[in-house]
């Protein structure tokens, strides 16, 4: 029998070697299902293309933005207000040491942190946070099923919350709940599982994982869906049955025993669909349907989906430790794991189970803190013995290296005695003698795709021709490349916006033809 301690531990662990152990495989060509092993690796993180692309090296045992928000969720659940902490001090201070997160949760984490929810912004803004649906959600929502002294409605409304704080498409809010309601069904379960036994009971249990959770205070979010014509009612309850549908397909293929081949359930689930391999109900289905098959064998259910060819590796496997730590605790972890990222911060911060008992901070984390930080590291006092990060103080950098880039990009690695490991990844400062000039035939380099041009020309009247667009694409890219892009907030977009303005005379197209622009060419 495992104490709810260890299986705390058990699941933030599996969540972190889960992660660590399919982070390199995300992008793999490899083939050769020998080439698969049980070790950490070290590897080359390729990101972006053309101006943005990216070469770092990632060390054994690293872990991704799956981790960082499971960890940065599981420190929130203590604070009394869950949303206004979560999003008002973890997902903007994030933003500077994020490893591979999502776009989503990255637009929303930069609207945080100039003050406002994901849901405030303008209608263009809004449109894509409601149809954003990924698997950003169900990946750090594990900690919700320990915490101390709430029911399993509140527990709802808090996933909910977690949830609305970066997506607001029901395939990301409604995995979560799925995945948070397995969670607490193995967390308060202590006997053998039984094979088919979790897909059962939350076949059973539909009614009450598919009820929409009413937390207090969410009316402007509710109008913000209205506002741009959701019926977001309908679309519940479509995401409700295909999650059932995707239950009662678990439930068939494992009727079928020794004769269910991994591969083609994983399949038939759409783990390899690249068109939707990154949903929350995909991500979801997958951790659920592993954790059944293997759990009496959970080292090797865990290495069946983290090399799974072309899945989403990381996130599965993260969101399939976290169950297997449910399960299990920390006995079915292997001793060499244990050399996973931040171990010893892991294990600190899972002593204390969640409970919501710290009011909340005034302390809270935005724009001109990310900004002020960015400075102090890459300002000429080098004597200065600590920073601040988010919630923590007295970071210091233990650790300095640039990186292959076309954008000029060192990290600094943050860390305290108590602290997890922070790997900021900024760009080095412009100075104006530096040419930063965009010449003109560069345009043809951008590796843009012709769908994103054709919305860029959308944008603008159509009354436009060719050589303004490409004088106005080149003056915004120019403009953009002179800004510490690592954060980039609405002041920002104001100063680029008036100063393309100055060039044209469409006045109202500019400031959404310049967040195209940002998202297309940075992002």
């Amino acid at each position: 029998m495992n104490s709810i301690e260890d299986k705390y531990l058990g699941s933030l662990l599996g969540v972190a070697i889960g992660d660590a152990m399919g982070w390199p495989q995300e992008r793999s060509q490899t083939k050769n299902k020998s080439a698969r092993s049980t070790d950490f690796q070290k590897w080359v993180r390729r990101s972006g293309y053309g101006h943005t692309y990216t070469e770092e090296i990632i060390q054994k045992g690293s872990y991704s933005d799956d981790t960082q928000l499971t960890l940065a969720t599981a420190r929130a659940l203590n604070y009394r207000n869950f949303l206004s902490y979560f999003g008002r001090s973890e997902l903007p201070s994030w933003l500077l040491y994020e490893r591979g997160g999502g776009g989503a949760t990255k637009r929303a984490a930069r609207s945080w942190s100039n003050g406002k929810p994901p849901w405030k912004q303008n209608k263009s803004a809004i449109q894509s946070y409601f149809e954003a649906g990924g698997n950003g959600v169900v990946m750090r929502v594990i900690s919700h099923a320990y915490e101390k002294n709430i029911s399993s409605e509140e527990m709802n409304q808090k996933i909910f919350l977690n949830g609305i704080s970066t997506h607001g498409h029901p395939r990301a809010i409604l995995s979560a709940l799925v995945y948070g309601k397995a969670a607490e069904y193995l967390i308060t379960n202590n006997k053998q599982m039984k094979y088919g036994e979790l897909v059962d009971y939350l076949i059973n249990k539909k009614e009450e994982w598919s009820k929409f959770p009413v937390p207090n205070n969410i009316n402007d979010w509710l109008n913000a869906s209205f506002s741009i014509g959701i019926n977001y009612q309908k679309l519940w309850e479509q995401t409700g049955e295909e999650l059932f549908d995707g239950l009662t397909l678990i439930k068939e293929t494992l009727a079928n025993g020794l004769f269910d081949q991994t591969s083609e359930t994983l399949s038939k689930l759409d783990c390899n669909n690249p068109k939707v391999k990154g949903s929350g109900v995909v991500t979801c289905l997958t951790a659920i349907y592993i954790v059944s098959k293997f759990s009496i064998d959970p080292q090797n259910g865990l290495l069946e989906i983290a090399f799974f060819e072309g899945s989403d590796t990381d996130t599965n496997a993260a969101a399939t430790g976290g169950l297997l730590g449910a399960i299990h605790g920390t006995r079915w972890i292997k001793s060499e794991w244990l050399g996973v990222q931040d171990v010893e911060y892991i294990t600190q911060l899972a002593k204390t189970i969640p409970e919501a008992t710290i009011p909340e901070r005034r302390d809270m984390w935005n724009f001109s803190e990310s900004k002020n930080l960015i400075k102090e590291l890459h300002g000429n006092d080098r004597k200065k013995k600590s920073v601040k990060l988010g919630p923590f103080d007295n970071l210091t950098v233990v650790d300095k290296y640039p990186i292959r880039s076309q954008k000029n990009k060192e990290v600094f690695v943050l860390k305290n005695e108590e602290s997890q490991t922070f790997y900021c990844k900024l760009q080095k400062p412009v100075f104006k003698n530096e040419d930063t000039e965009l010449r003109r035939s560069e345009l043809f380099d951008l590796e843009l795709s012709p769908e994103q041009i054709i919305e860029l020309q959308n944008t603008l009247p159509q009354r436009i021709t060719l050589e303004k667009f490409t004088s106005l694409l080149s003056e915004t890219i120019r403009m953009l490349r002179n800004k510490p892009l690592d954060i980039f907030g609405e002041l920002d977009v104001e100063q680029i916006e008036n100063e393309v303005r100055k060039k044209c005379s469409y006045k109202k197209e500019i400031r959404l033809f310049v967040e195209k622009v940002y998202r297309y060419y940075f992002e």
